[in-house]
């Protein structure tokens, strides 16, 4: 599966969660991963995302040509083409990774990709708790306080065991 996946066309962005668009890419090579698009953006001096706010790194995959945004459109209405067909049809992203994570695992030489650094898995970890406590917006879009209770209620009234590490990024 993995040399199919390789082979496959994948879209990748950059969106806000008002769905506003800072990158759309469609990688039609099979040299170039997703690793790679999400390391250019956060480490390029050419891409201007922002340092902290509520957005997320989506990757899918286009095995339907259909799902194929036509050429001449802005990356802002290929990103809602796209959106809108997956959601009509089920798809969803193979990944959907919150900005704030990936600087995370970055900063501390992780693996954003990794099952074991998926967001349900960092919200567990003090040192992710105390530095992204700073932007409680950047992760959720609720105020602090409603971050804080939504921590808690998650961690007291568990009715499930928790997951092993391999759970997935799509938050």
């Amino acid at each position: 599966m993995r040399a199919s996946l390789r082979n496959a066309r994948q879209a990748y962005a950059l969106v806000g969660a008002s769905g506003d668009v800072i990158d759309f890419s469609i990688n039609q090579s099979p040299l170039s991963s997703f690793y790679s698009y999400i390391f250019w953006h956060i480490y390029s001096p050419a891409t201007h995302i922002p340092a902290t706010g509520d957005y997320s790194f989506y990757r899918y995959r286009l095995d339907d040509r259909s799902l194929l945004p036509p050429k001449g459109l802005t990356e802002q209405q290929m990103w809602e083409r796209l959106h809108k067909a997956a959601v009509s049809r089920g798809i969803e992203p193979l990944d959907r990774i919150p900005l704030v994570d990936v600087r995370y695992c970055m900063d501390n030489g992780r693996n954003s990709l990794h099952p074991d650094n998926c967001h349900q898995n960092l919200l567990n970890e003090s040192l992710y708790q105390k530095i992204c406590g700073l932007f409680p917006s950047a992760r959720t879009g609720k105020k602090a306080e409603q971050e804080k209770e939504m921590i808690h209620i998650k961690r007291t009234h568990s009715i499930r065991p928790a997951k092993d590490s391999k759970c997935n990024h799509t938050t």
